[in-house]
């Protein structure tokens, strides 16, 4: 096949994987500006907190995704490891899958909460997901990383990616491996999953 015609059948591929860099940033504006006209002002102090509090819960809740689903559930786990074996591939989650999930959230939270909370708590954790969706695609396509922390994720997550093993699931941050004592600096650090040993 040649290679235009290649490009061509790709670039609906390409364009779901590029969609979330900006899709994410449009969504946490719209949810700033949503709150801005339609939250009381003496609620925009609820609006930051919930809006930290998802971002960090991001970070939690990729650690678990990562390492509990991707590695774990069959389905998942099958094309989870084609993105382990072309690492550079445009591999990822369909463009609809983060929108649909951000929306649940932020209608969950209304309705057990408010609209602040919601709308803070959904930006932060879209932001969260917006950083790991950006450190991992560095990780993997940016040949130089300028900042030190940045080169520090790449060599964890590579470390990751080396063989199917059972460390450094975080990817935006090495936190919650340490926390859970998954973290490993060398290969001799990584231990095998426990299926995989029997």
């Amino acid at each position: 096949m040649p290679i235009e015609s290649r490009s061509s059948a790709l670039n609906f591929q390409r364009a779901g994987f590029y969609a979330d860099f900006l899709l994410c940033p449009l969504s946490i504006a719209a949810l700033v500006i949503y709150a801005r006209l339609f939250c009381p002002a003496a609620e925009w102090h609820e609006f930051g907190a919930a809006f930290i509090v998802g971002s960090i819960s991001w970070t939690l809740a990729e650690y678990l995704l990562h390492r509990f689903f991707l590695h774990g559930v069959p389905p998942l786990r099958r094309a989870h490891l084609r993105h382990h074996a072309a690492p550079r591939a445009l591999i990822g989650a369909p463009a609809c899958v983060s929108p649909l999930l951000a929306i649940t959230l932020f209608v969950a939270t209304y309705f057990l909460a408010d609209a602040t909370l919601a709308a803070g708590l959904t930006a932060g954790v879209i932001l969260g997901y917006l950083v790991y969706v950006c450190v991992h695609y560095a990780t993997h396509h940016l040949p130089n990383l300028r900042w030190a922390w940045l080169r520090k994720l790449r060599r964890s997550h590579a470390l990751h990616h080396r063989t199917e093993t059972a460390c450094n699931f975080g990817v935006s941050t090495g936190f919650w491996d340490v926390v859970f004592g998954t973290v490993a600096r060398s290969p001799s650090r990584c231990a095998r999953p426990e299926k995989e040993r029997n």
